[in-house]
């Protein structure tokens, strides 16, 4: 009996290890699986993934930060699914995303990110002006068509930059050496200030103009609560145009809404979408939360206005988005199957994955006349909207041409913990042709923006296009607007005061 006891661990250990030898199954996690060096090529971006880390880093061929150190734990709360599609190409589905991201390994990190640059606001300033001409240097990829000489950029500004000089001295020189590339999607910015490098437009200097006054007169002057602002003017002349039942707006009730839609009286369709992003009503709603409130909203869009015999679609005010959106949105107009644009990262850094997006037949399709109005302000997931639309032929565009910033930014950490982004990507449409920089020349030039139409509480866009359909119409007025179209008569024509007597109040 002794002699059996003791012999008992003996027999279990022997068991467990003819269980061991005989389990061939594999048990390493899909992470531990993907170890390796991975980078997207033209992003700047590298994954080292071992045993039991994920570690993010950001490089140029000047130097390397390393954005993040993860346990496989942790990383796996940001991952959907990580996937081997083949033995030298991983793709990445980061939860909420829409879009995946896609990697090639590399036999070895970046030789820069062997030892990565330490961010801290104390990094002088002629390393973090090396690293930032380094990134356009490397990922930049419109200056041969913006006709900015990167390297004369360097020559005349690295001689300017002093390791004595003030945080703000260095933003103003960096912010300086961007300027000529008048690109929306160029930005610097810093826990102090922003810049942004955008084309000129009319609505900017107005806005500009407005804050210089009020800086004058000591009063308020945020240049975000001014656009702002006059965004919401803007949604109240769009309002006037429309049968007041037939209103509707996504928030609901919102006076600066992301979405604005209803009916003429003589029955023409408007849909205002002022922003292609912030469609769903929680405030931390994911990419695909937005996408999917999105499509829930163009489908009562289009039971509301599929009866209309045409419809305007106005995105003069649009700064964009992502490209899902615009995609899904395009898609309720497209009555056949149409590639809507391809898109590449092409720069110094070489060429990345193209990627080819099409808007597919959709049995529904509104086919009556549509009206795409744009302007200088229309940039970004916009663009690519104009660009999809543009494809049917039964969309018109009018207004001005289009801001030319269809790239996504590309966002960059650098050495002094400030951020900055800049346009890494080429979009083209179906026949092969970019609008970066130049933008989508409408085929009807109509100004979109203008104090007069402020004043008057009217869109000689919206009226171009009613007049071109024979549909006269007379937005509503109350006596707020009467008052304000007197005294701006009287302004123009230097009439005496008239005074108003208004029964109703």
């Amino acid at each position: 009996m002794t002699l059996a006891l003791k012999c008992t661990p003996c027999l279990i250990a022997a068991s467990l290890l003819l269980v061991g030898c005989q389990d061939k199954q594999d048990h390493r996690s899909d992470l531990q699986h993907s170890a390796g060096i991975w980078h997207k090529l033209g992003y700047g971006a590298a994954l080292q993934i071992t045993m039991n880390r994920v570690l993010s880093y950001q490089y140029n061929s000047y130097g390397c930060i390393e954005i993040s150190t993860q346990t496989h734990h942790a990383a796996k709360k940001t991952l959907s699914s990580i996937t081997m599609l083949k033995p030298n190409r991983l793709r990445i589905q980061y939860h909420g995303a829409v879009y995946p991201h896609h990697y090639t390994q590399l036999d070895a990190l970046p030789a820069q990110c062997e030892s990565p640059i330490t961010v801290s606001s104390t990094v002088p300033p002629s390393q973090v002006f090396d690293y930032f001409w380094h990134a356009f240097n490397d990922y930049y990829a419109f200056f041969s068509l913006k006709d900015l000489d990167w390297q004369a950029q360097y020559q005349q500004y690295r001689g300017q930059v002093k390791d004595t000089m003030s945080d703000e001295a260095l933003f103003h020189l960096l912010s300086e050496m961007i300027a000529p590339l008048n690109d929306m999607h160029v930005t610097l910015s810093s826990p102090y200030q922003n810049y942004l490098a955008h084309k000129p437009a009319p609505i900017f200097t107005a806005i500009k103009q407005d804050a210089a006054l009020l800086r004058v007169q000591d009063k308020p002057h945020d240049l975000t609560k001014l656009f702002t602002d006059y965004q919401i003017k803007s949604q109240h002349i769009s309002q006037k145009y429309l049968v007041a039942e037939s209103i509707k707006t996504v928030p609901e009730h919102s006076d600066n809404a992301t979405a604005v839609w209803g009916k003429t009286a003589s029955n023409v369709g408007v849909l205002v979408l002022n922003n292609l992003t912030a469609f769903a009503t929680q405030e931390d709603a994911t990419e695909i939360q937005h996408l999917n409130s999105a499509r829930t909203m163009m489908d009562t869009v289009m039971a509301d206005l599929k009866e209309t015999e045409a419809m305007i679609i106005d995105i003069r005010h649009n700064i964009g988005g992502g490209d899902a959106i615009p995609l899904a949105i395009a898609n309720y107009f497209a009555d056949r199957d149409v590639l809507a644009f391809n898109k590449q990262a092409i720069n110094a850094a070489g060429r990345g994955m193209p990627v080819r997006q099409q808007l597919k037949a959709k049995s529904s399709a509104y086919t009556q006349p549509i009206y795409l109005l744009t302007s200088q302000l229309t940039a970004s997931a916009a663009e690519v909207f104009t660009m999809a639309m543009a494809q049917l032929p039964h969309v018109t565009l009018v207004g001005e041409e289009t801001a030319g910033a269809f790239s996504d930014a590309l966002q960059l950490t650098l050495p002094n913990g400030w951020q900055l982004s800049l346009s890494n990507e080429v979009y083209r449409n179906a026949q092969g042709d970019m609008f970066e920089h130049s933008g989508f020349i409408p085929e009807y030039r109509v100004p979109a923006f203008s104090q007069y139409d402020l004043d008057i509480q009217r869109f000689e866009t919206y009226d171009f296009v009613l007049n071109k359909l024979n549909k006269t119409h007379f937005p509503t007025m109350d006596i707020d607007d009467f008052e304000r179209q007197i005294s701006l008569l009287q302004t123009q024509s230097n009439i005496p005061s008239i005074a108003i007597n208004d029964v109703a109040r």
